[in-house]
Formats: structure tokens, sequence, C-alpha cells
């Protein structure tokens, strides 16, 4: 009996899939008021199971190998490292928190992009698996935010902590309005993926109902809306442009010019309803949420900031919308501040941690990070580091887009189309928000997430050939 109980235990342990589960439940956990510092407690023992799987399955087994272009991911790790030793000596925790969060780089490359070394009914029922806890937390959540909202009709503070309404902004039970937005947005990509007949097949399950995938996305729409998150509006955006575009592509490639037209009618149609719902979802909920006080739970001592929104909320309407006028909300100021750093080391970089710990905060008085996920690793980790990073991405988003070209050219549509789309929206949202690798959050891990189920949907097609080492020129040429 013990025996098997120490099997079971020790195959839990090496097993990735529980560790998967856990880790993106987790950090989705960091994003919801009351719950994220329990997730983050949760995330430190992840970290060392994590670091158990990374070595124990990956490096001492040599399975490595089998994730493609691990050469450069493992150069990329090796060019991270000197600056972090260079920052180490002149400040000690700094150096420490960039060992740290390269560590939580290494599990996004091994553990979740390399899911698509798993066989492949294994990795498409883990995909769907995955999707479904995430669309199912993130419609309670939102269902319960709305919920208050209708019942209190305005910003509410339970024991010192805001709910629903941050600086005119919709935010529900998440910690900001930003945060809900991109959770919002990946939760319906999960429920696209979810509606995908060809990755439910093949993970030999059926496809979520209608009447639990609509409500869902409806909730995560509004959210997205009444958020006033310009980085969630793009991104959105963008990824439905895409996926219209790969249904037109399929048309011009039949030669249907008659299908062809009535798709970009189509598209017009929808940019023009989304445009005519939000203004409409802005102004209802305006007109719902009073303007009177907040209500308080456990009456605490206000801050100057809380005094300030608490005034806003008497005395002004809420509008949904942003109160900076700025509509890059004190970015500019941040990118400066992040060029200025990387002229002080621009071979080594300064680790993230040294971006941390700079001294350097953004116009709500927080650390952290420049809002801008390709400064992130190019002061992080140098001119070296960003450039191979940026070749291996170019080298990614080529291979998926044209495989994705290819299957909506042949009349099929999949989850690799909606992973494509996904990973050229995401490219643009990094331009406005940390994103990426080091962090330990929903934004950096839904990527690799979607990298992975890309890649597992890409090794099924008869055309694509596993990376193999050659000269630069000859991968470039062979990706375009």
């Amino acid at each position: 009996m013990s025996s098997s109980m120490h099997t079971a235990a020790k195959n839990f342990i090496d097993g990735q899939t529980a560790f998967r589960i856990c880790y993106i439940v987790s950090v989705l956990f960091t994003t919801v008021t009351y719950i994220n510092f329990l997730s983050y407690g949760m995330i430190t023992i992840l970290f060392f199971w994590g670091a158990h799987i990374v070595i124990h399955n990956w490096y001492a087994s040599g399975r490595y190998k089998a994730i493609p272009y691990y050469h450069y991911f493992i150069l990329f790790l090796g060019l991270s490292i000197p600056g972090i030793i260079l920052n180490f000596f002149k400040k000690p925790f700094a150096g420490a928190t960039s060992l740290v969060m390269l560590i939580f780089t290494a599990f996004y490359i091994f553990i979740f992009f390399g899911m698509q070394t798993e066989k492949h009914y294994k990795a498409a029922a883990e995909t769907v698996l995955i999707s479904r806890i995430i669309l199912y937390i993130t419609g309670v959540i939102n269902l319960t935010g709305f919920i208050l909202l209708f019942v209190f009709h305005n910003q509410i503070i339970v024991f010192g902590e805001r709910l629903l309404i941050l600086e005119n902004r919709y935010m529900g039970l998440y910690f900001n309005p930003n945060q809900a937005a991109y959770v919002c947005f990946f939760a319906t990509v999960c429920a696209l993926l979810l509606r995908n007949h060809r990755l439910c097949r093949a993970a030999q399950s059926g496809v979520e109902r209608k009447r639990i995938v609509i409500p869902c996305i409806l909730m995560n729409v509004v959210t997205i809306i009444l958020s006033a998150s310009n980085g969630a509006m793009m991104i959105l955006l963008v990824f439905s442009s895409f996926l219209m575009m790969f249904g037109i592509y399929r048309c011009l490639k039949e030669k249907k010019l008659l299908q062809f037209v009535l798709r970009v009618l189509i598209v017009l149609a929808i940019l023009s309803t989304t445009l005519a719902f939000s203004v409409l979802c802005r102004t209802v909920a305006s007109h719902m949420v009073s303007g009177e006080a907040i209500v308080e739970i456990e009456k605490l001592e206000p801050t100057e900031e809380q005094m300030q929104q608490e005034l806003h909320n008497q005395n002004g309407e809420v509008t949904f919308e942003h109160i900076n006028a700025e509509l890059g909300s004190g970015r500019l100021q941040l990118y400066e501040e992040a060029w200025k750093l990387f002229v002080k080391n621009p071979l080594t970089g300064i680790g993230s941690g040294g971006v941390l710990f700079s001294g350097i905060r953004d116009n709500l008085g927080g650390f952290f990070d420049f809002h801008n996920g390709y400064l992130t690793i190019l002061t992080s980790g140098g001119i070296f580091a960003f450039s191979l990073f940026m070749f291996v991405g170019f080298k990614v988003l080529i291979t998926l887009c044209r495989s994705a070209v290819v299957e909506s050219a042949d009349g099929d549509f999949g989850a690799l189309q909606i992973c494509s789309a996904f990973l050229v929206a995401y490219c643009a949202y990094a331009m406005v928000e940390p994103t990426f690798i080091y962090n330990p959050t929903i934004g950096c891990c839904s990527l690799w997430f979607i990298l992975g189920t890309a890649y597992t949907c890409l090794r099924q097609r008869a055309e694509y050939e596993p990376y193999r080492p050659g000269a630069i020129m000859a991968v470039l040429t062979g990706s375009i």
C-alpha cells in the first residue's frame, strides 16, 4: 500500500499536467481581490515544484532537445545571466529577484511551450481542460461582479479593498481594470477554443455548450468595454480582425468574389456594431451607477488617494472612461526611464529585478514595469538577449501564421487560426502592457500556454518539419 502511494505521489510530482493546471489557476487568481496574496503563496510553492520538473524531466533526461529552437532558448537564458551577476554585487536582493524571474521564464519555455512534446490527444485534452477551467472561473467572477454592481450601484470598499469601480473604470472583483480586461480577453479566446470541433475531437471531448459560452463571452466583452482599457480593446480588435482575415483569404483563394464582398461587409458591420455596443454599454452602465457615496464595510482611515476617489464618486458621474485624458496614461515617461536604464548597461542589461527595484514609479505610484514587454526585455537582458528573443519570436510567428493561412486556404478552421490570431494581437498588446516573460502573471503565462497549444496543432500538419540547426539566412528564407 505504501509503495503504491509512493509511486502515485512521485508520478504526481513529476507530472507536468498537474503543474500547468495549478500554475495557470494560481496566476489567474493573483488578479482577483482578497485571494491574490494567497495565490502568490501558492506560486511560491509551485516555484520549487517547477524547478524540480525542469531539472528532472527536461534537463537530466535530455528531453529539452525535442523543443523547437531549444538552442536559441538556452542561449537566451545564458545571455541573461551576466547581467544578473554584475548587478548582484550592486544590489544583491535585486540580483536574486532577477534570478528567480529567469527561472520562471524557464518554466514558460520548457513546461508550457514544451507541452507540444506530449502525445497529441493528451496535449489537446489538457488544452480543453484548462480552457474550460478558465472560462468557468472568469464566468463566476464576472457574474458576481455584475450582481454586486446592480445591488450597490457604485464602488464599495470591503476590509480596505476596493471593488467594482476604480478611477471611473469598472473592474468587478479583479485587482485593477487592466487586469480585468486582459483576463476577460483570454477567457474569450479559451471559449473559442472550446467551441472548436477539431480540437475537441482530438481531445476526445465534446464542444462546450452555447448556452454557457455565449453568456460568458458577452460578460467578457462588456467587462472589457467598461474597464476602458485601451490595451485590451486593441488586442480584442486585432484578434478579431485576424480571425476574419483568415476567412476572407479563403474566399480569395477560391476566387469567390461574392463571398469576399459579403465577408468584407460583415467585417465592417461587426466593427460598427462593436463601436455602437461599446457606447451603449457605457451609457446604460453610467445611468445605472449612482453618484452617491461609496459603501464601506469596516470603516478605515482613508488615504489621500481614497479621499480623492471618494470625492469623484460623490460629485462626479461614473462614465466608465479614463479620468486621465492622456492616451498613454503616463507610459511615455516610463519609456524614457527605460531608455535611460538601458543606456547604462546596454550589453548585459540590469536584470528584471533591477527594473523592479530601480525606484521608478508609474503615474499610479506603483513599481515594477515599463508597461512595454519589448522595453522590459531590452532593459533587463541587454541588446544581445533582446535581439535573440525577437529573432526567435519572429520565426515562431511567421511559421504559425503561414500554417494558419494554408489551413484556411484548404477550407479548414481550427485552433491554429485562433492561436495565430491571438499571438499577432498579443505582439501589439505587448507595446502597452507588461508581457512575454519574467513575471508570474496571467499575461505572461497565457502567451506560453497558447504557444504550446499552437505548436501541438502545428505538429499534426504533414508539411511541418521540426527545426533543424542551420544558417540564419536558411531559417529566414525557409520561414518566409
